[in-house]
Protein backbone atom coordinates (compact mmCIF):
# COMPACT_ATOMS: atom_id res chain seq x y z
CA UNK A 1 0.00 0.00 0.00
CA UNK A 2 3.26 2.18 -0.29
CA UNK A 3 6.36 2.96 -2.38
CA UNK A 4 9.13 0.36 -2.69
CA UNK A 5 12.63 0.56 -1.80
CA UNK A 6 14.76 -1.65 -3.78
CA UNK A 7 17.72 -3.18 -1.26
CA UNK A 8 20.77 -3.94 -1.78
CA UNK A 9 22.61 -6.93 -1.63
CA UNK A 10 19.58 -8.58 -0.89
CA UNK A 11 19.23 -10.40 -4.90
CA UNK A 12 21.70 -11.39 -7.13
CA UNK A 13 21.95 -11.06 -11.04
CA UNK A 14 19.84 -12.92 -13.47
CA UNK A 15 16.94 -12.23 -10.54
CA UNK A 16 13.89 -10.65 -11.58
CA UNK A 17 10.15 -9.49 -10.20
CA UNK A 18 7.68 -8.50 -11.52
CA UNK A 19 5.78 -5.28 -9.60
CA UNK A 20 1.79 -4.66 -9.75
CA UNK A 21 0.75 -1.75 -8.04
CA UNK A 22 -2.61 -2.31 -8.18
CA UNK A 23 -5.22 0.26 -8.55
CA UNK A 24 -2.84 2.80 -6.96
CA UNK A 25 0.55 4.34 -8.26
CA UNK A 26 3.63 3.35 -6.84
CA UNK A 27 6.88 5.08 -6.10
CA UNK A 28 9.89 2.91 -6.76
CA UNK A 29 13.04 3.88 -4.96
CA UNK A 30 16.66 2.60 -4.83
CA UNK A 31 18.21 2.01 -1.40
CA UNK A 32 21.84 2.90 -0.22
CA UNK A 33 24.15 1.72 -2.38
CA UNK A 34 22.30 0.63 -5.60
CA UNK A 35 22.34 1.69 -8.97
CA UNK A 36 18.91 1.97 -10.79
CA UNK A 37 18.39 1.71 -14.41
CA UNK A 38 14.77 3.67 -15.57
CA UNK A 39 14.25 4.28 -19.41
CA UNK A 40 18.20 3.95 -19.80
CA UNK A 41 19.26 6.91 -17.30
CA UNK A 42 20.16 6.09 -13.60
CA UNK A 43 17.41 7.20 -11.37
CA UNK A 44 17.20 7.59 -7.82
CA UNK A 45 12.99 6.78 -7.93
CA UNK A 46 10.43 6.11 -10.45
CA UNK A 47 7.17 5.64 -10.58
CA UNK A 48 4.80 2.64 -11.79
CA UNK A 49 1.31 3.64 -12.94
CA UNK A 50 -2.09 1.97 -11.53
CA UNK A 51 -3.14 -0.97 -13.01
CA UNK A 52 0.16 -1.76 -14.67
CA UNK A 53 3.04 -4.16 -14.65
CA UNK A 54 6.72 -3.26 -14.26
CA UNK A 55 9.75 -5.38 -14.12
CA UNK A 56 12.56 -5.06 -11.79
CA UNK A 57 15.57 -7.14 -13.27
CA UNK A 58 19.11 -7.40 -11.12
CA UNK A 59 22.47 -7.25 -12.97
CA UNK A 60 24.38 -7.66 -10.14
CA UNK A 61 23.67 -7.28 -6.09
CA UNK A 62 23.47 -3.58 -6.36
CA UNK A 63 22.70 -2.46 -10.11
CA UNK A 64 19.07 -2.71 -11.26
CA UNK A 65 16.63 -2.01 -14.41
CA UNK A 66 13.14 -0.75 -13.75
CA UNK A 67 11.11 -1.57 -16.93
CA UNK A 68 7.25 -1.26 -18.08
CA UNK A 69 5.00 0.45 -19.73
CA UNK A 70 3.51 2.52 -16.58
CA UNK A 71 7.21 3.66 -15.35
CA UNK A 72 8.16 6.95 -15.60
Amino acid sequence: TSGITVPNSVFTALDTMVLDPGTSSRTITRGSGVTMYVNGADSASATVGANTLASLHYRSASVCILSGSGVS
